[in-house]
This record gives C-alpha cells, sequence and structure tokens, in this order.
C-alpha cells in the first residue's frame, strides 16, 4: 500500500474552478432574502413598465380572491404557484401580463368566527349595532388579509403588490352596487316567496353553491296512513324522511297515469301505486301490507280516479286535505303517493302555488317551530319552539300518529349540509331576491341567460366560445348552468355588501331609474356599505338624489327598503367588471385595447366550476352577453 508523503496536502494541488456561490444554497435562509429584493427593486413592475414600453400585447391571468380566514395551505400553494408560471411565462414570450392579487373579505365564515368569539365572551351579535359586527369582521378580514400576504409574498409571486384589490375596499362595493344596479334595470332581479335551501344554525338563505352533501345521513323513514274522508276504512299510504314536515301537510300527490290498487292489513284497506308494491318489498314484508288478490288480478286504478279526494290530516283533527295530480311523482320509492308541505319541498311549494295551498312556512328563521303550529295538535305533543332537527321532536310527532304510523325505520341516504357550518339545512317557504335565469332576454343576446351562458360553454350557435382545459370542464359547468334553479342572492346576514334595492310599494317593483343608482354607487364608494343601513330608520330621503322624490310626487313612505346582503359569490363574481374591466374607470391597470375578452384564462381548482367560474360566467353574461374569459 503506497502513503502519500507525510506534510503533503494534495488539495492543494487540485486545479478547480473558483466560484462565488456558497457551498451550501442554505436556501431557508436565502429565499426570504431574494423575495424582499425583488419587492425592493420592484420587479414585477419594472418588467410590466417595459413590456409595454415596446408595446407588448396584453394577456391577462385574473385572480380568484382567496378568502381572507386563515393561513395558506398547500391548496393556495399549487394555485398561485401555478398562476405564477403563467405570468412568468408571457413575461418571458413577449408579453405584457398584469397581475393583481386580492381578497374576498365578506361573507358568513368571518361573521360566524366573530359571533363565536362574543358568544366566549358572554355576548351575543344581537348586543352590537350592525356598524360595530361589520367593524369586528373588517378588523378579522384586516388581520388575515396581512398574514396571508407575507405568506403569498413568500412564494416568490410576481404580482402588482403594491395595489391589491379587496372586496371590502369602497371602490370595490361600488362596483358590486354598479353590477346589481345594471342588473336591476335590465329587469333581472326579482322578489318572490319560493322553497328556499335555508340554514339553521346560520339563520340565512344558501345558494347552490353553499351546499354540500352527508353521503351518510341518518333520517327516520316513515309509512303514514290518511284516513279518506267518504270512504270509511280506506286509506293512503304516504312514505317521508322527515316526518318534521308533516305539520305542514296540505295535499297528496298522485301521477295521473300511475296505476294504483288496494292491499290489506287487519281488515283496513290502504292504497298505494302498483309499481311501487311490486318494487318495495317494505310494503309487504316489514308493514304487512298484502294484496287482496295477486297485483296483476286486483281491480285497480289510474291515479286520475283518486284526484279529488279528500283525507283526515294525520296530526290535527280539523283539517283535511286533497289528492291531487303531481307531475313529480314517481314509484322509483315510497308508495306513489306523495306528501305534499308546500312550505318546504321545492316541488311540493310548486304545485301548492299552482293550486292555491297554504304557502306560510311554520318554521322560523332558526329551524323553530312557530307558536301557532301547537293549534290543534292531539293532548301531549307541544312543537312551539322546538327545532325541527331535534331527534325527539321526530319521536314525539311519530307517537303521536298513533295507529296512522304504519312503520318507521332508519334511512341512510344523501341530503344537503351548510358547506360552512356542516349542519343540515332545511328547505323554507321565504321571501328572496333571485337572478332571473331563464324569463328576462338578455339584450345582447336576444336569449336568456342560462341559454346564452350555455352557448358559450359549448361554442354554438355561432358564438366562439370559452377554452375549457381539461375538456371535462366544458360538461362539467355545462350540467351545472343546465339544472340549476335561478340564483338565490340574497342574504339575512349583516357583513356584506347590501341589497341597495327599493321597492315602490305601489307596484311592488324595484327602483330602476339610473339617475337612482349612480346616486346609491357613489355613497357607497364615499362611505362604504354603511352608508345604506345608517340612513334606515329616518334618513331615507338621502339615498335618493337631490329633488328627485318631489320631482316624482313621491316620498319615502312610498317605498320600502331592503335590509339583506348580497351573497358573497356576487361579490367575487363580478371582480372581472370592478376590477379587471378598463371601462368600469377601477380596471385601468389592465389596459385592454386589443378587443379580447376581460381576462385571458381565469385558474382555479374544479370546485370552482360551482363557483367562481359560474358567478363570474352568469354575471358577465346577463351584463355583456358575453363570457368574462377566454379560457379556464
Amino acid at each position: 500500500m503506497t502513503t502519500a508523503p507525510q506534510g503533503v496536502d494534495y488539495s492543494k494541488t487540485l486545479n478547480l474552478p473558483q466560484t462565488g456561490f456558497p457551498m451550501r444554497a442554505n436556501l431557508p435562509a436565502r429565499e426570504p432574502d431574494w423575495v424582499q429584493r425583488w419587492l425592493h427593486e420592484q420587479v414585477y413592475e419594472t418588467v410590466l413598465a417595459k413590456r409595454r414600453n415596446a408595446g407588448a400585447p396584453t394577456y391577462i391571468v385574473h385572480l380568484g380572491p382567496p378568502y381572507a380566514n386563515g393561513n395558506f395551505h398547500l391548496g393556495h400553494t399549487l394555485a398561485y404557484g401555478l398562476k405564477d408560471i403563467i405570468v412568468r411565462h408571457k413575461f418571458l414570450s413577449g408579453y405584457a401580463s398584469p397581475y393583481a392579487p386580492g381578497w374576498d373579505c365578506h361573507g358568513l365564515p368571518i361573521e360566524w368566527k366573530i359571533e363565536q368569539e362574543l358568544i366566549a365572551g358572554g355576548q351575543t351579535k344581537r348586543d352590537l349595532s350592525v356598524t360595530e359586527l361589520r367593524d369586528r369582521c373588517r378588523a378579522y378580514a384586516r388581520k388575515w388579509m396581512d398574514i396571508q400576504q407575507t405568506e403569498w409574498q413568500r412564494l416568490g409571486v410576481l404580482a402588482d403588490w403594491q395595489r391589491p384589490y379587496r372586496t371590502m375596499d369602497k371602490a370595490n362595493e361600488a362596483g358590486i352596487v354598479h353590477c346589481l344596479g345594471q342588473l336591476v334595470q335590465r329587469g333581472m332581479v326579482y322578489n318572490k316567496l319560493r322553497s328556499t335551501l335555508w340554514a339553521p344554525v346560520e339563520e340565512t338563505a344558501l345558494a347552490e353553491a353553499e351546499i354540500e352533501y352527508d353521503e351518510n345521513h341518518q333520517s327516520t323513514a316513515v309509512y303514514v296512513a290518511l284516513e279518506l274522508v267518504d270512504r270509511p276504512n280506506e286509506y293512503l299510504v304516504i312514505w317521508t324522511t322527515t316526518p318534521w314536515t308533516l305539520p305542514a301537510n296540505r295535499a297528496v300527490a298522485v301521477h295521473k297515469d300511475t296505476a294504483y290498487f288496494k292491499v290489506q292489513r287487519d281488515n283496513k284497506i290502504y292504497w298505494v301505486a302498483m309499481g311501487a308494491y311490486s318494487e318495495n318489498k317494505d310494503l309487504s314484508e316489514k308493514i304487512g301490507l298484502r294484496a287482496i288478490n295477486k297485483p296483476a288480478d286486483n281491480k285497480h286504478l289510474r291515479g286520475e280516479d283518486l284526484i279529488g279526494l279528500t283525507y283526515r290530516h294525520p296530526l290535527y283533527a280539523d283539517r283535511t286535505g286533497q289528492v291531487l295530480h303531481g307531475d313529480h311523482v314517481t314509484t322509483d320509492s315510497g308508495t306513489g303517493l306523495v306528501h305534499i308541505a308546500p312550505a318546504h319541498g321545492a316541488e311540493d311549494f310548486v304545485l301548492g302555488q299552482a293550486q292555491g295551498l297554504e304557502l306560510a312556512c311554520p318554521v322560523n328563521g332558526s329551524g323553530r317551530y312557530e307558536a301557532y303550529v301547537d293549534e290543534g295538535l292531539p293532548a301531549g305533543l307541544q312543537l312551539a319552539g322546538r327545532s325541527v332537527l331535534d331527534k325527539q321532536v321526530i319521536k314525539d310527532i311519530c307517537a303521536a300518529l298513533g295507529d296512522n304510523l304504519l312503520h318507521q325505520s332508519s334511512y341512510t341516504h344523501k341530503y344537503p349540509i351548510s358547506w360552512r357550518s356542516k349542519a343540515p339545512v332545511i328547505f323554507r317557504t321565504t321571501h328572496q331576491w333571485f337572478i332571473d335565469l331563464d324569463e328576462t332576454p338578455v339584450p345582447e343576446t336576444k336569449k336568456s341567460i342560462r341559454e346564452s351562458a350555455l352557448d358559450l360553454i359549448h361554442a354554438r350557435d355561432g358564438n366562439r366560445g370559452v377554452q375549457w382545459q381539461p375538456s371535462s370542464g366544458e360538461n362539467r359547468i355545462g350540467a351545472m348552468i343546465a339544472g340549476r334553479p335561478d340564483w338565490c342572492i340574497s342574504r339575512q346576514r349583516a357583513w356584506g355588501v347590501p341589497i341597495t334595492i327599493m321597492v315602490e310599494k305601489a307596484t311592488n317593483q324595484p327602483v330602476k331609474d339610473a339617475a337612482v343608482w349612480v346616486h346609491i354607487e357613489a355613497l357607497v364608494e364615499a362611505e362604504g356599505i354603511d352608508s345604506w343601513d345608517s340612513r334606515l330608520g329616518g334618513r331615507e330621503a338621502e339615498l335618493f338624489p337631490s329633488g328627485w322624490l318631489a320631482a316624482q310626487g313621491k316620498t319615502i313612505e312610498d317605498f320600502t327598503y331592503v335590509r339583506d346582503i348580497l351573497d358573497v359569490w356576487f361579490d367575487s363574481g363580478t371582480t372581472w367588471h370592478h376590477v379587471v374591466k378598463a371601462d368600469s374607470g377601477k380596471g385601468e391597470r389592465f389596459e385592454r385595447t386589443d378587443g379580447k375578452r376581460v381576462a385571458d384564462v381565469y385558474e382555479e381548482g374544479s370546485d370552482q366550476h360551482r363557483g367562481w367560474f359560474h358567478s363570474s360566467l352568469l354575471t358577465s353574461v346577463a351584463l355583456t352577453g358575453d363570457a368574462p374569459y377566454e379560457s379556464v
């Protein structure tokens, strides 16, 4: 074995390149320095100015604003990393790519958090004025925006950090009001009594985008017999998974073309659909309803022969209901006879409204029965003030049904829940504000909002359409737009942009005069959202332009003033206008002059097909006849 001469340092005999780079990257310490240097040297502004000075074409990546609560997580890292890649790629490809960071600030999650803090301190939101509650919400949002901006910048994102947008900025709140005003002036906003998804925990109406589903929700399913008034010993059999709606029963629906026949138990005769009996073993095995003869031999009637029959209510001795035809009635589940509670179910409401049934809801905003519900109930059953979601309430109702309860069991099924509280939601008949998707035509397309949106989604009828990446997004959002109801935009909360609508009592129509809306928009831009509520209760005249009331021969008493706020998806769903669009007066940074749509690309997770992509498309189509984006 050969050994090196003692004292010789062979490392000094190697001819290695010399470099100023450290031997170890030490990225955790060095990356924050790089980010601060990029911010200090205004790298984004410098590159953007250089491209614009060279007359470069514009490429706009519009940001889906993150919600101002909680730290950034890996989902944010992915989404904003991808956007940054696009912006940098476009800069390097010779484009000017303006990119504005921003935040979604209003909405229930923040207000809910403040409520929990108040409760922990021995208060409730009712101990504060609306302004005080909003001030706390603003402070909460501002705290998290500061935290999130630091985390966002730490990702190394190139953006206009000197001028971020916030939906709670007065200018943006005014822009949101502007968009609402334009929709009202186009006749696309209406108020109506409707069966609406309602969150008892949050005490507000919800839109489809705010709903999730519990795939394994446990309900109590009941089969209930309803005695026919003029046919002693004969009963209709209904099935429901919401026994708490039985006090609101006003009718039973059958399908006029479905076959119904008689079965028996304990010398009593029951009517069920032939198809339901054949398919549903519960009716014969669990309940013990037996065919008098074989179904094929048993004399049966068509549903139209049952229509008009009168039955006794299963809980109220002095109340009756009638059998009606319902297009929605099937025999896939249940008995083919459907319990109708117009105050709750969406299809029930439509049928009840068409037939002139009682529509008033016996359940209040917190999901508790109104006091009058107890009038006429069996002795021992008291529901007033109790929650419809209380399991004991279900047990008490079932007990009060007596012999009318043929069978009850636990039923596992898919059930809607609030995506915020994760608590079950219910249907309640309430007055809400909606955007009409089907009746009022868009002036630019001469078609409804829904039809116009679908044309753009699928690039048909001469429209160049939107490019969807991946292509499956086209079918995903297309199905959602095609199947959704009108957009419920009203919320019964405080932290949000008010629905600045004044309704004329004589006509029951919103004020559409553009001068009024320009005036309100100016108030909001000067004072923010508190400018509306602060004038209700004595200063309503200030909501009208000077001299307008006198010129119309009106007083403030001739109008009612809406106190609801807008769905928060309307805030972010109109940022294409009050953040990006140049002619809004607030989007000058983007300088789009090439005739393209407002943004070149919207990029978010696929959940936004029912969220931001969705609300942005509907508002843009309604106000311009076109999509707000070239691609998604």
